[in-house]
């Protein structure tokens, strides 16, 4: 048997076991619940925390920046690192156009000359740009009230 404390309508402590003055209770009662005519009553449910649109908003443009593209077919990394590794192969071969660079892909091992590794830098570039294009365009439309849940700033990046 289970028996709850009542204080002012207000369930204070369930104790197992019967005490005078208790009132028997089911399982899932417990404390915060109201008594009321004669019945139990559940407290509502917690309202959920608002969400930081703006805060949500740079998580969802760093999971989009961070996600790759495909550049000729093949899958290039573009999380920070691969963008600095990416930048760095490009101003080699800027500086020394018959360089070739040993570049390794999700697929494995590549050689790459100056015009290939400037076609996958240009690409990330303007990938990495229209994340952030993209981010500042959201950022814009939470401050007007037109996107107003993360639902919608997350349909933005996957329409992208």
């Amino acid at each position: 048997m289970r028996s709850a404390v009542i204080a002012d309508g207000l369930v204070v402590n369930v104790i197992v076991g019967s005490i005078p003055g208790a009132i028997e209770c089911p399982p899932e009662v417990g404390v915060g619940w109201s008594y009321e005519n004669d019945a139990f009553v559940a407290p509502p449910a917690p309202e959920p925390a608002p969400v930081d649109l703006l805060s949500h908003l740079a998580d969802a443009r760093w999971r989009f920046e961070a996600g790759g593209i495909s550049v000729g077919g093949v899958h290039v990394a573009t999380d920070r690192q691969s963008q600095a590794l990416i930048n760095g192969a490009y101003n080699l071969v800027g500086a020394m156009p018959d360089q070739v660079i040993r570049f390794k892909s999700t697929a494995g091992w590549v050689n790459l000359d100056a015009a290939a590794m400037t076609t996958i830098a240009i690409a990330v570039g303007q990938h990495v740009q229209a994340a952030f294009s993209l981010e500042a365009e959201i950022a814009a439309q939470i401050e007007a009230g037109t996107i107003t849940t993360a639902e919608e700033i997350d349909a933005a990046f996957t329409a992208a």
